[in-house]
Parts: C-alpha cells; structure tokens; sequence
C-alpha cells in the first residue's frame, strides 16, 4: 500500500509496478482557461498507490442530527476552499457560519483575487447565501482571508475543497503540493472521472511526504445556486437530498460523509416554512472511486445528448441555426439508442472488471434508465422508455443546448459552443476516462468511439486515433493510461 511504502514496508522502496505519471505544468498558466487548453504535459516516472490512513481529524466532531451536545467547543479548524465561482461562494456562507470553522479562499487568478478581496474588505469579509424558496433565513458566513499564495492557503489547512471545474483540479494541487501535511482532508465538490488519480499523483510528488491525509470528491454538486453578487452573495436554487460520495481511504467512508453534513446540511424546510428534524443533503459514501469514474452520469449524459442532435446524421456541420435547440426535449430516437449504447458498454467494463477480481463493489454503477428513474421519480410523467423518460421529464422542460453567434454573422446564426462543459469537461474528464478504462478492460466500445470521434473533431481535438487513446491530446485528459495506470489489475488495486 500508499502508506506501507511510506513507512518503509516494501524493501525495495516502491511497490509492485512503477507507474508512468503525467502531470500538470507546475507554472501557474496566465488562466485556467489557457491550463484547459494546453495540449500536452510533461510525463515523469512516479508510483501511485491508494491511500490508507488511521484517526483522521474531524473538523466538526458531530453529526447535524446529533442531539448529544459536546463536552466543550472544538478546537478551531481551517477549511481552505478553491475558486470564486458560484458554488465557492454558497459553500464558504455556509462553513463560514461555523464559529470554530476559519475560512481561506484560494484563488489562483490574481485578478479574480483582487477583486473579491476589495469586495469582502467593504463588507467586513461576509458571504451570504440565501435561498430562492424563501422560506428559510439567509446564512452569513465569516471569510478570513483570500489569497492567491499556496504556502498561506495550504499550510495549516485542516481541509482543502476544490470548488472549481475538473481542469483546475490539477493547477490547485500542484501548486499545493509542498504544503501538503498529514491529518488533512483534500476534497472536490465535483469530481468528474479520475479525479483521485490526479490527487495521489499530487500526493506522491510532495516533497512533505504526507502519510495520513484523505481523499473525497462528491458525484455531482450538493445544490443548485447561482452567483447575485460577486463577492457578497450567492442564491441556493435547490438542494438535492442524496449526495454520493466516494472516500479514501475507504474506512474513513462514515467519518467523512457525516462530517460533510456537519459543514452544510441544514435542516428541511415544509412548504409553509417549518422546519423538520431532518437535515439535507445527506451524503452517501460509494464503495470507490472507480464506481464514480464509471457512474459520471454527466460523462453518458451530455455528449450523447449533443451527439445526437449535432451529429453528422442530423447536421453538417457547418450550416448555422436560427435558434436555440431544445436539449433535453428535443432528444430523437437516435439520441435515445445513443445514450442506450454507451450505457450497455459502461456496463460490460464494469462486468470486465468485476470477472477480474470478484472483491471489487461496483454495484452502483447502474444503467442510464436506472439513474434517470431513480433521480426523478416524481418529475417523470412517461417512465416507458428512456427517450420518454427524457423527454417527458418535468425538471428538463425549456432547457437548451449551450451555442455561439458565428463570428461576422450580421443576423442570428448559432452553432454549438465547443468550449462548454458539455465538451470541454464532459469528454477530458468523463467520457475519454471511462474510455481509458475500457481499453485497460479490452471492451470494445463502438457507440462510445462513434462520440467521441464526432466531439474531438468539432472541438479541434485529438483523442482516439485508429481506435486506440494515443491521440495528441491525450495528456490533458484524466484517462488512467496518462497516470502509467497500464493494466487492469493496476487500476482495481488503486481502487480498493
């Protein structure tokens, strides 16, 4: 194991297979945008292992629910949150709003830095975020200070939380890697595929040599919210009740989730405005993290959706619209058995890997159909099939694909916008991973190649090449293939 090597266990200084391990630039890029865009990285030998760690620190020491009090106040923690984006701001309010929690904000982009630090120095560094029901209080959170400094930002961290996309992941923990220290907890709110991958590579370069630490990174963000005002607040639009959580070392599974609740679920609200005895969002500990990196439902769901309605079956390419299209209502039969495909091939990586070792949980890697169902049982009014399901979904109604106003175009002419999530984090960080993993497997995957194919030529990208991940831009992905994650036998015992 990660920690056995550590302590000296293995003779030979590093375990069973040294990996080759791609990496981040460590000079900081002029933006994350520019991070995003940059097509190669340099590979250095390094060995990657799983994690194990024993007596984690909790920052909070109870559970919301808890009607046992404690003895005395816990002593004070410092949560260093990354970014300044809209799910930055709700998530300092709300742990800021903890009087023995000390906030950081790290932001990486000086001028971004600056001015949220001139804002918050005018309000007395508070962040508020309220909530569009109306029917509960606005939370008001004490931010200590911003910073654009790893050392400050990182150093005395209980817990560092990336609340920025998948392709800043790598910026920030490269950057925070000499401070990294043990009793820490390294998080990401959203994780997208091959997130743990990118930590431990993080981990294992750290000049501190850290032994006791933790991983864990949410399936898809607790709420939905939205910036008001840069700097001084943000709006919960909806919080979502379950959250999966994949955790490692994996004992630290309960710990964890319960100490997340702690820091920001809040109790129910009735419709007239009561409070209940039950607190939201509740945080479900997956069996891993390869379950995740499998069940990024973001990874199937958008770029097949997009497939279908741009695709060179339904459009060449070229000729702009008029409007809007409809995103998920306007899903056809073609984007349905799109969607079908890749969810089947998912699903027979995961039957590969569970014929490998027997051990390994991937029993929440479910299928499309299955997770929509789940997900919406009251929103769906045609359960009968997944284009219906899609289709009919009330929490879906009026939302359109993300497009762009053709340069020079003197009237409305808007074609798809390749730098949008739906490509730029949805294909590097999900849908390319799982396919890494697959190729690790040997499951053929035609209807995911068919995607992924049309995506990488729309977005200037190269990724597959003759049906194998040894594309130019392979680097800047999160497949296991850029980790030295060479053989399946490899990534299970990563996963474990």
């Amino acid at each position: 194991s990660w920690l056995e090597r550590r302590q000296g266990h293995f003779p030979s200084g590093a375990p069973p297979g040294v990996l080759q391990l791609a990496r981040p630039p460590v000079a900081l890029p002029a933006s994350l945008e520019t991070h995003r865009q940059s097509s190669h990285m340099p590979v250095v030998t390094m060995s990657l292992a799983p994690l194990h760690g024993r007596n984690l620190p909790d920052l909070v020491g109870s559970t919301p629910n808890s009607a046992t009090p404690q003895s005395e106040p816990p002593a004070r923690k410092t949560v260093t949150i990354c970014g300044a984006g809209n799910a930055a701001h709700v998530l300092a309010a709300l742990v800021g709003s903890m009087p023995h929690i000390r906030v950081k904000i790290w932001d990486v982009l000086e001028d971004e830095a600056k001015r949220l630090k001139q804002t918050l120095e005018s309000n007395d560094y508070k962040l508020v975020a309220s909530y569009s029901c109306g029917t509960r209080m606005p939370i008001e959170g004490k931010i200590e200070m911003v910073t654009t400094d790893a050392k400050e930002a990182v150093s005395d961290a209980d817990m560092l939380t990336l609340a920025v996309p998948a392709f800043a992941h790598g910026v920030y923990l490269q950057q925070a890697g000499p401070y990294l220290h043990d009793n820490m907890h390294i998080g990401a709110l959203v994780a997208q595929g091959g997130f743990d991958w990118s930590a431990l590579s993080a981990i294992e370069q750290s000049p501190t040599h850290p032994q006791r630490i933790s991983l864990f990174a949410c399936e898809t963000l607790p709420w939905a919210c939205r910036l008001t005002e840069f700097g001084k607040s943000a709006e919960i639009l909806g919080t979502k009740e379950d959250v999966d959580i994949s955790v490692q070392p994996s004992e630290a599974s309960a710990q964890i989730s319960s100490m997340l609740e702690s820091l920001v679920a809040k109790p129910k609200v009735t419709p007239e405005g009561h409070l209940t005895n039950e607190c939201f969002p509740h945080f479900h500990p997956t069996s891993n993290f390869l379950t995740n990196t499998l069940m990024n439902i973001n990874s199937v769901w958008h770029p097949c959706i997009c497939y279908g309605r741009f695709g060179p079956h339904a459009w060449d390419q070229k000729t702009p619209f008029t409007e809007e299209q409809l995103f998920y209502e306007g899903v056809d039969d073609v984007a349905a058995k799109t969607l079908t495909d890749v969810s089947n091939e998912v699903l027979a990586v995961k039957e590969a890997i569970e014929r490998q070792d027997a051990s390994i949980d991937l029993s929440g890697v479910t299928h499309v159909f299955d997770w929509i169902k789940r997900s919406y049982p009251e929103d769906i009014v045609d359960r009968s099939t997944l284009k219906t399901a899609i289709v009919s979904n009330k929490a879906y109604k009026g939302l359109k694909h993300k497009m762009m106003q053709v340069d020079g175009a003197e009237e409305v002419a808007l074609v798809p916008d390749p730098t949008y999530r739906y490509f730029s984090e949805d294909l590097p960080y999900g849908l390319v991973v799982t396919r890494g993993v697959a190729e690790l497997a040997q499951v053929p995957t035609p209807a995911m190649d068919k995607v992924i194919m049309w995506a990488q030529d729309y977005m200037g990208k190269e990724y597959l090449v003759d049906g194998r991940l040894t594309g130019r831009d392979v680097a800047s992905t999160r497949a296991p293939q850029c980790y030295g994650i060479n053989t399946l036998a490899t990534l299970i015992e990563l996963s474990k």
